[in-house]
């Protein structure tokens, strides 16, 4: 018999009450699954607290998992007094009694049917259209459904929160040159987040802030920095001749070494997302003032983030695309609000939750989901695939969930770890019990 993982059977072990099938210890004891218990991330056993009946006892205690019962032994648990708390033993082959640190047996359990449950599972998992459960995700009922899709934007943003305190440890002004870095990432979108990134790692936020009221140095410093204001590119222009000079100033004054030029991409841009446009924007956003992550983390809504976020560059850019291109149709050059969006969605949200998270405040942990909730759905190919299979998708938080889970359950296959994937486990197991007569399970 083919064995799986062990967080296969973790997985088989936190449903199987509801697959229906009966089930009995290897001594012939009948089991019923009151409540399966927690699942237990630290060391010890597998499922805490756990509430079971065995025979004609009530048990409450651990449910340890193995592929197979001699597992126990090779992992050393008969001399470890944290596993004396174990219940019941549930494994996939039972070649061996389990005995506590104490000396006493252990009742052991054999994973009913689990052949015929692999096989249902390779099945789903062998489609090749994602997600490979069809209207699984969309026929889940609507409370499980939301507070899956809640679980996993909030273990989205927990991941995303250990890259953010990371950076935050790295970085001069700790949070504030980190949250100005994802800006500027934000800002750069997908095709220019790195250049964009690079050019804020490379242009310390302490000597922008220094010269936080003066935009044209700010420009200066940023285009500068950005390789773009090589004598070799520029033209005669009075504003770039400038740019210039200051660049050249204050590159000596702070001992600033550009980024290649070569870095940064046009193709496929429209003209309003032209790398000289968004650091232009960049340079107008530190231009407000100090303290951008700190009135960020206070906006007490949408509407404030937009009136943060929505600035316009300087007039030079009412009537340029580039810095050495020529005059173009005139319009204001403003942080429009698809930019915006992304830029609560890549830096607000997940700046709001990490300090959150990092200061054990569980009410904006909470508020910031919130946050997202109140977003417009994003569109992109994993949330239209959804979409097609009847998920509905009201808000950024469900397209934020989806994508994560897209990324994590759905492209590695891993449907035994998700509540749909499940469903269509035990909806097929059901089928099959039903139709041959009311499975015994093991004995």
């Amino acid at each position: 018999m083919r064995i799986p993982s062990e967080d296969v059977l973790q997985a088989l072990w936190g449903q199987l009450h509801r697959l229906g099938a009966r089930l009995a210890t290897t001594a012939g004891e009948r089991v019923e699954i009151l409540n399966p218990g927690y699942f237990n991330h630290d060391a010890g056993p597998d499922f805490r607290q756990a509430t079971l009946k065995i025979g004609p006892l009530t048990w409450v205690g651990d449910v340890e998992i193995h592929a197979r019962a001699s597992d126990w032994y090779r992992h050393g648990h008969q001399d470890d007094a944290a596993y004396n708390t174990v219940i019941l033993h549930v494994v996939a082959q039972a070649d061996a009694d389990a005995v506590r640190a104490n000396g006493q047996p252990i009742a052991t359990m054999e994973f009913p049917d689990l052949p015929r449950l692999l096989e249902i599972l390779d099945t789903l998992r062998a489609s090749l259209d994602l997600p490979r459960c069809g209207t699984a995700l969309a026929d889940l009922n609507p409370y499980l459904r939301e507070q899956l899709l809640t679980r996993t934007v909030t273990s989205r943003l927990q991941e995303k929160s250990q890259a953010i305190l990371q950076e935050v440890a790295e970085a001069e002004l700790g949070w504030e040159e980190a949250f100005y870095r994802q800006v500027a990432r934000s800002l750069g979108l997908r095709i220019n987040a790195d250049p964009m990134h690079h050019l804020a790692c490379n242009t310390p936020l302490k000597c922008l802030y220094k010269l936080k009221d003066e935009l044209p140095t700010l420009e200066a410093i940023l285009f500068g920095q950005a390789g773009m204001l090589a004598d070799s590119l520029l033209g005669d222009e009075a504003y770039v001749q400038e740019l210039r000079r200051e660049y050249t100033y204050q590159q000596h004054r702070f001992g600033l070494h550009p980024i290649s030029l070569g870095e940064w991409k046009y193709l496929r841009l429209r003209p309003p997302s032209f790398p000289e446009v968004r650091i232009a924007q960049l340079a107008a956003l530190l231009g407000q003032g100090a303290n951008l992550f700190s009135r960020a983390m206070e906006a007490t809504g949408t509407a404030e983030l937009q009136r943060l976020f929505g600035v316009q560059a300087s007039r030079y850019w009412d009537t340029h695309y580039r810095l050495h291109g020529a005059e173009a149709k005139r319009g204001v050059k403003t942080v429009g609000a698809s930019t915006i969006q992304v830029l609560m969605l890549n830096a607000v949200v997940p700046f709001r939750f990490a300090y959150a998270m990092a200061q054990g405040d569980t009410y904006t942990q909470a508020s910031t989901l919130e946050l997202l909730a109140s977003l417009p759905p994003e569109e992109n190919s994993v949330v239209a695939r959804f979409r097609n299979k009847g998920v509905l998708v009201e808000n950024a938080l469900h397209t934020q969930a989806l994508v994560h889970l897209n990324r994590t359950l759905c492209e590695p296959s891993r449907c035994h770890l998700c509540p749909a994937g499940f469903q269509v486990l035990t909806a097929s197991f059901t089928r099959l019990r039903e139709g041959e007569g009311e499975y015994e399970g093991s004995r």
